[in-house]
């Protein structure tokens, strides 16, 4: 599936999908892209460690988990992302665009046929668990107002109508 931030594909299972969208005056957005993955990965970082999880950007070494020419965004690392033994565990992609930003990430809780070799936050069962945390950190780290919210039935519609244009070979064709 192609997301609008582009990135590697995900095999969405076993995992957390997080996504944050707010104006990029939010200090949190400030500057650089590079910067503000920084800044987001330090909050998630928080996060992981109430979690017992101990994890770090992972700076300028490659990692174990890097696995060329896959296309899957776990196989492929770059000093802002998040890695734990080794391996990349949290992988993120932003998209800025008339003076928002939106940036969302997937955690793994568990491997995958797709996902070999990568970080994975092992003995967390509930990812609940690893939603309150993230929240928290969000709230107490960088002071980001949470707004929880449920898609509206226009909105289901919408994205119902959309995931059946992706598949429909036609639709695929024209773009």
């Amino acid at each position: 599936m192609r997301r609008i931030t582009g990135g590697g594909a995900i095999h969405h299972t076993n995992e957390l999908t997080f996504s944050l969208t707010t104006s990029l005056d939010h200090p949190l957005f400030a500057g650089p892209v590079s910067r503000s993955y920084e800044r987001v990965h330090e909050v998630v970082q928080v996060a992981l460690t109430e979690l017992g999880c101990e994890a770090s950007l992972r700076g300028a070494d490659g990692l174990r988990s890097d696995v060329e020419d896959t296309g899957m965004c776990f196989h492929h690392s770059t000093a802002m992302d998040l890695a734990w033994g080794e391996r990349k565990g949290v992988g993120s992609a932003q998209r800025r665009r008339r003076g928002r930003v939106l940036h969302h990430g997937s955690i793994k809780l568990g491997p995958s046929k797709y996902d070999t070799e990568i970080a994975t936050l092992e003995g967390v069962e509930d990812p609940g668990e690893v939603a309150r945390a993230i929240t928290g950190a969000m709230r107490s780290t960088a002071g980001i107002k949470l707004s929880p919210g449920v898609p509206s039935s226009s909105e289901r519609e919408l994205a119902e109508e959309l995931g059946a244009r992706a598949i429909d070979p036609a639709f695929v064709r024209r773009r």
